[in-house]
């Protein structure tokens, strides 16, 4: 294995899986295809959304009731922050 790919320290396909699973429990159906986990970078976890709009009402209203809800969802991976994020196209 190269050395680049081995220092890109890729999370787990389970741990992927448990987190898009977790974000599919706890999103509201009106906006969570519009709004999907993309990263998870030392305990921050990073949803990419579709609109600046929707981006700034997660923020303001959702981010703490959605991070209670996934620490809970995932007790094994350590999720501490929620980060809204443009995307550059719809997620899907």
């Amino acid at each position: 294995m190269p050395a680049a790919i081995r220092g890109m320290a890729l999370p787990p396909r389970a741990q992927v899986h448990r987190i898009q699973e977790a974000w599919t429990r706890v999103a509201d159906p009106a906006w969570g295809a519009r709004a999907v986990p993309v990263s998870l970078s030392h305990g921050t976890l990073f949803v990419g959304v579709s609109s600046a709009s929707l981006r700034d009402e997660l923020a303001r209203f959702h981010a703490e009731r959605l991070l209670r809800a996934l620490v809970t969802q995932l007790p094994t991976d350590r999720v501490v922050a929620l980060r809204f994020v443009a995307t550059a196209e719809e997620p899907k």
